[in-house]
């Protein structure tokens, strides 16, 4: 019997130890819905940036969004995410006056549609408005910090508050971030350089190339001599695509059910899908399908939801769309 107590003692005293010495469970930083001023600001700045980019080039935004009020939607979505941390602003700026001051190449830059959603290129141009968690700080995103800067290092995990690489400074690891409007390529923090702008070897100029001045020219036009790979790039924003005989051709946008291309290195004559309504188009078996999950090209849009049962991994139904917490380390 004393055996079988002092066993069952050691054992209380192990699991009491053990509690002791565990980790504790990793805190989190959860986004919060909007505040009412937040929103407004948020809506309004899409549809401002949204109407600039239409101004620039309607074929642009049918090509990558679908329709006007889907790149609205995806821009109020970018917008929310900087401002749905709990240090973030409740009324911040919105981007009404740099949207109508936008100058065109850097929209018609949505042509470089692998290095982030063209809802990213379009609220990149606008500044951040500064929240309140001083440098170290935990964040969520941007919005929370007082520099203007989170910086996440890893998916999933939270940001720490920073001042934010400079131009031609490194990009912050993983995730390649880059303080707005500076855009992570080539793993450096870069401008977007207009037409005349100063470029060199390995500077990137918005859709068009680096000349042999050293100044920035403009995308190819209609016949002209064009490189999907190192360009010069074809306008898309006058609908101009490289053929395989390496000039710029036409190509139109069409809907469901319509016959239909999909890559911007098809031939002249090339037709991409478009959305309607509420919904997005893509290119299968060279026919034009609406597939609401679908994006109008390249990017998905992010889940939306009503509830949180909607939501996978975790994440919480936010502002109408599916959002994880980070993880603070």
């Amino acid at each position: 019997m004393g055996v079988t107590r002092l066993l069952v003692a050691t054992g209380a005293l192990v699991v009491a130890i053990g509690a002791c010495t565990s980790n504790p469970p990793p805190s989190l930083l959860r986004p919060l819905p909007l505040s009412a001023e937040a929103e407004r600001s948020c809506r309004s700045s899409a549809a401002a940036l949204c109407a600039r980019a239409i101004a620039c080039s309607p074929p642009l935004v049918d090509f990558f969004f679908g329709s006007p009020g889907l790149c609205e939607e995806d821009v109020f979505t970018i917008c929310a995410l900087r401002y749905e941390g709990s240090g973030a602003a409740r009324s911040p700026a919105s981007c009404d006056a740099v949207a109508a001051n936008m100058p065109c190449e850097a929209i018609k830059d949505m042509v470089r549609a692998g290095i982030e959603r063209p809802a990213q290129t379009l609220m990149r141009q606008c500044p951040v408005t500064p929240g309140s968690f001083s440098e170290g700080t935990p964040c969520l995103d941007h919005g929370d910090c007082t520099s203007g800067f989170c910086a996440r290092t890893t998916d999933g995990e939270c940001g720490r508050c920073a001042l934010g690489p400079g131009e031609g400074d490194a990009c912050i690891g993983g995730t390649r971030e880059c303080p707005p409007p500076l855009r992570c390529r080539r793993d450096r923090c870069e401008r977007i350089r207009k037409i005349g702008d100063q470029c060199s070897e390995g500077t990137v100029c918005a859709l068009g190339h680096c000349g042999a001045d050293g100044h920035c020219e403009g995308p190819a036009r209609l016949d002209e001599a064009c490189n999907v790979n190192t360009g010069p790039w074809c306008d898309l924003g006058l609908a101009l695509s490289c053929a395989e005989d390496g000039r710029c051709r036409k190509f139109t946008v069409v809907g469901p059910g319509e016959p239909c291309g999909g890559d911007l290195d098809r031939p002249a004559g090339t037709a991409f899908c478009a959305g309607t309504g509420a919904s997005r188009a893509t290119c299968e078996n060279d026919r034009c399908v609406d597939q609401v999950t679908q994006s109008a090209f390249f990017w998905p849009p992010l889940p939306a939801c009503t509830t949180s049962s909607e939501c996978e991994g975790g994440a919480g139904c936010v502002n109408r769309h599916c959002r994880a917490s980070c993880v603070v380390r």
